[in-house]
């Protein structure tokens, strides 16, 4: 048996073995360049540029990334961020991280996650990481909406995998969700659509593909690796009205992938 799994892990590429540690190395690396000063600690800009609600931007045209479920989740991986800010906790002069999900939609380094991922005036800096550990400095907020809780970033990339944009998937659709949930890296789950709703009259998708905390801002997208939605929030719904009742499911609500493209001028 030891054997076999030798020979298991040997045949398989760094690619498929995800390795959380080392990220979390290599971000912990760049939360030293930021307390250095070697990384531009721009979050007061950023922040202020929260209250842009659209950028003049292009997106790619939706195309299929992947054939089949064996493609599909090395072809979104590669397009699937971790997205961080860094700053201090308060009882050490180190630059911690806090890593989030989000994803890049086009080859010049346009990424997407949530709105509530990127608020966050504490911080001092904000950066994405790609599977190979490549760090990217966010040095501008494009576009934002914080009652849809998206927001358009731009890092300074060229010829970068992207994740195509869909306008919309139907309920009893097949999702996958790629995300960091407690920094869990390059997680996938598969469920399906199971509604659009409203609340504050805003319309939000829900799922049942699995997420949690680290997951926020994580791509939702359909077999073929197109995007339909970007991981948002969970509610809890109790047997009672208090949480001291037994838990009898979470709703997975997610952002609707047309709240992307309203941030696009048209």
């Amino acid at each position: 048996m030891t054997t076999l799994l030798a020979a298991f892990a040997i045949a398989q590429s760094q690619e498929v073995i995800i390795n959380d540690q080392a990220l979390m190395a290599a971000l912990n690396t760049y939360g030293e360049k930021v307390a250095e000063g070697t990384v531009a600690q721009n979050n007061k800009d950023l922040q202020a540029q929260l209250s842009r609600t659209s950028a003049k931007v292009t997106l790619p045209k939706p195309s299929p990334l992947a054939k089949n479920d064996a493609e599909l989740y090395a072809a979104t991986q590669k397009a699937t961020v971790i997205f961080s800010s860094f700053g201090l906790c308060g009882n050490c002069a180190k630059f911690h991280p806090n890593p989030a999900s989000g994803f890049i939609v086009s080859p010049d380094g346009l990424v997407i996650t949530n709105y509530h991922v990127i608020e966050n005036a504490s911080a001092s800096a904000f950066a994405v990481m790609t599977p190979d550990k490549k760090v990217y400095a966010v040095t501008e907020v494009l576009a934002a909406n914080k009652t849809a809780d998206v927001a358009l970033v731009r890092i300074e990339g060229k010829n970068l995998p992207y994740l195509p944009v869909k306008k919309v998937a139907s309920p009893g659709d097949t999702v996958f969700v790629l995300s960091h949930p407690r920094n869990n890296f390059y997680y996938m789950s598969k469920g399906s659509v199971s509604r659009y709703s409203m609340d504050r009259n805003t319309p939000w998708l829900e799922i049942t593909a699995d997420y949690a905390v680290g997951s926020s801002g994580g791509p939702v997208f359909d077999p073929t690796g197109q995007v339909v939605g970007i991981v948002s929030m969970t509610n809890s719904v109790y047997a009672g009205e208090t949480r001291n009742s037994d838990l009898q499911m979470v709703r997975k609500i997610c952002v609707p992938s047309q709240a992307i493209l309203n941030l696009i001028e048209k």
